[in-house]
């Protein structure tokens, strides 16, 4: 597998350990408590798409976390191939979200996925260099409006039935 080229900067480091720390923490807080089943996860895999995937209940999850709170801007930005692979798996029946994880205010945020993405969600070249190289590419960016706290619903099948 090839790295990026961002791989062993200092920054790109801690926001590994970071991302690692709050995969477990969000991991922990869906896993049999918020969804009545658990993600099976295979810890040798260091590189996935859709960090979870239950083929079993039909549901994945991509989480990001960002250094940043929740509403310090409209939008909040993920690479285009995390929908494009979400978009294959609801095409295959499954249920997709993705969430995010805000370290400043520590909110758990999500997006339900739809069909048919609304039209101010926007699809263009963003990124970073943050991470001593220039890391573009198409990114989606969704309006924080679509944006669900988990703190509001105590289940999975809570949200459902008030969506």
């Amino acid at each position: 597998m090839k790295l990026p080229k961002s791989y062993n900067n200092p920054i790109s480091q801690k926001n590994r350990i970071m991302g690692k720390r709050n995969e477990e923490m969000v991991e922990e807080r869906l896993n049999n408590k918020w969804f009545d089943f658990s993600f099976p996860i295979d810890r040798n895999i260091k590189w996935r798409v859709i960090d979870f995937i239950s083929e079993k209940h039909k549901v994945c999850i991509e989480l990001k976390s960002r250094n940043l709170y929740h509403n310090q801007y409209d939008t909040i930005m993920i690479g285009h191939n995390k929908y494009i692979k979400s978009l294959e798996l609801i095409k295959q029946g499954y249920k997709a979200f993705f969430f995010f994880y805000y370290e400043k205010d520590k909110k758990l945020m999500f997006f339900d996925i739809p069909k048919i993405l609304p039209n101010d969600i926007e699809i263009r070249r963003g990124g970073t260099t943050k991470r001593g190289c220039k890391e573009y590419d198409e990114c989606m960016y969704i309006p924080i409006k679509y944006l669900e706290d988990i703190e509001k619903y105590d289940t999975y099948n809570m949200y459902k039935e008030t969506h």
